[in-house]
C-alpha cells in the first residue's frame, strides 16, 4: 500500500542473487518531499530525527541517532514532541508533551493509544504510535509512518509541531530527559564548481532537496 500507516513510501527495495544483497534503493515519491522538518541532536544523542511528508500525507520518521551519552546497550527510551522549544539544551523548558486535542492520558491510555489509533495519542507521542527508541551498539533507529503528525500549519491545520523540541526520555520508559533538541525546517542544499581555466568557462550546480531525495546536476 502507498497509504496509511503500513505504506511502503519511505521504505527500500533490496534486490537478492544468490543469496548476496547486491543492489538497494529508497521508495520516495517521484517529486522531492515536502515539507521536510527535523530535529538535529547534538548533546546526548548525535544524529537527526527527520519529519518527512509529501502535501500533507502522512508523515515519515526517521530516527537516526548514536548514543553520545555513554548508553551502549539501552532500550524503552520513550520520545515525544514537547510544546515549547529547548532552551540551550535546557529540557526543562520544553514544557510537557504537545497534546493539543487534550487527549486524556488516565490509567487505559497505554492499552488505547497505538499505530493503528493515532487518534486517541497525543499528537506528540512518538513512542506510542510508532515505538520507544532501543539503543543497540550504541546506535538508535527507528522508522515509522504517522498519520497524524501535521509538520506545517498549513491547509487549516493549526497543529503544527515546527518550532517546538524532541525530548528523549530514560530507558525502560523512566521520567528523566536525557536529550533534547529544536524541530526546524530542512531547506534544500545546494553546491556549485566554477571553471575558468584551459579553455572551460561554467558552472556544474548540485542541489539535493533532503537527504532522501537524489543530488540534480546541472551543465552550464
Amino acid at each position: 500500500s502507498l497509504y496509511g500507516a503500513y505504506t511502503i513510501i519511505g521504505r527500500s527495495v533490496v534486490l537478492n542473487w544468490n543469496s548476496t544483497l547486491f543492489a538497494c534503493a529508497n521508495i520516495g515519491y517521484p517529486a522531492p518531499s515536502q515539507p521536510v522538518l527535523y530535529a538535529p541532536f547534538r548533546l546526548g544523542f548525535a544524529g537527526n530525527v527527520y519529519f518527512n511528508s509529501h502535501f500533507g500525507n502522512a508523515t515519515a520518521v526517521f530516527a537516526d541517532l548514536y548514543a553520545a551519552n555513554g548508553l551502549v546497550n539501552s532500550s524503552g527510551h520513550t520520545w515525544h514532541v514537547h510544546i515549547q522549544p529547548a532552551s540551550s539544551d535546557n529540557c526543562t523548558a520544553t514544557g510537557g508533551h504537545y497534546n493539543p486535542l487534550g487527549v486524556q492520558t488516565g490509567n487505559n491510555y497505554s492499552l488505547s493509544c497505538g499505530p493503528t489509533a493515532p487518534e486517541l495519542c497525543e499528537i506528540g507521542d512518538l513512542s506510542g504510535k510508532g515505538g520507544p527508541l532501543n539503543v543497540t551498539n550504541g546506535i538508535a533507529r527507528l522508522f515509522y509512518t504517522d498519520l497524524l503528525l501535521p509538520l506545517l500549519p498549513q491547509d487549516g491545520n493549526p497543529f503544527s509541531i515546527i518550532n517546538r523540541s524532541v525530548v528523549i526520555h530514560g530507558p525502560n520508559g523512566s521520567l528523566p530527559r536525557l536529550a533534547c533538541t529544536n524541530i526546524s525546517q530542512l531547506f534544500p542544499l545546494e553546491a556549485m564548481a566554477q571553471f575558468n581555466s584551459c579553455g572551460v568557462v561554467g558552472n556544474v550546480r548540485f542541489r539535493q532537496a533532503t537527504p532522501f531525495d537524489v543530488t540534480m546536476v546541472e551543465v552550464l
